[in-house]
């Protein structure tokens, strides 16, 4: 049985069965790292505020097959909803229990308030390696495109965007 103490971000939360949550985290030693919280959406869950998307948490972890969150302690929250995106594709594209110096320090920038969400978003995608300096259109391969999907992972020029009449969450990309 392996214990861990950590400041982490948790990135997104997953129900599990009825009372227990699949947490995903990202810290400064081990990266993403996705691990369960034991009846964490009780309604008498002392974890459960300490454990919502956007918080920077102090964690205490277990882990014996898998990893369990076992105490957490919010040290503080983004009330920006705009990163709940980004922090959605960070989740989907890092690859889990494999840290990420710059990625860190961006992220614990966001809580230092150094960043707008706008180009906090912008340099989260280039560090993940979707640099819109060198993208094109998904759909017709136009260069320099507005927009980024942000459930695909792709770019979309305005053209495209606005006669698809999509739905999807997009990330629109104001400055480069």
């Amino acid at each position: 049985m392996i214990e861990h103490y950590t400041e982490a971000i948790v990135l997104d939360k997953e129900g599990i069965g009825e009372t227990d949550s699949r947490i995903f985290l990202y810290t400064e030693t081990m990266g993403k790292i996705v691990a369960k919280a034991k009846s964490a959406r009780k309604i008498t869950s002392k974890l459960s505020a300490h454990l919502e998307p956007l918080t920077w948490s102090a964690i205490r972890l277990i882990k014996n097959k898998d990893w369990q969150i076992t105490d957490a302690l919010r040290q503080h929250r983004l009330n920006n909803k705009q990163f709940l995106g980004i922090f959605r594709l960070i989740k989907d594209i890092s690859p889990i229990e494999h840290a990420d110096p710059w990625l860190w320090q961006l992220l614990k920038t966001l809580y230092e308030n150094r960043y707008s969400a706008d180009t906090a978003s912008l340099a989260i995608l280039k560090i993940s390696g979707f640099d819109p300096k060198h993208a094109n259109c998904h759909n017709c391969s136009h260069q320099q495109p507005e927009h980024f999907l942000l459930n695909s992972a792709k770019y979309i020029c305005h053209n495209c965007w606005s006669a698809s009449g999509m739905i999807e969450p997009t990330f629109k990309l104001l400055t480069r």
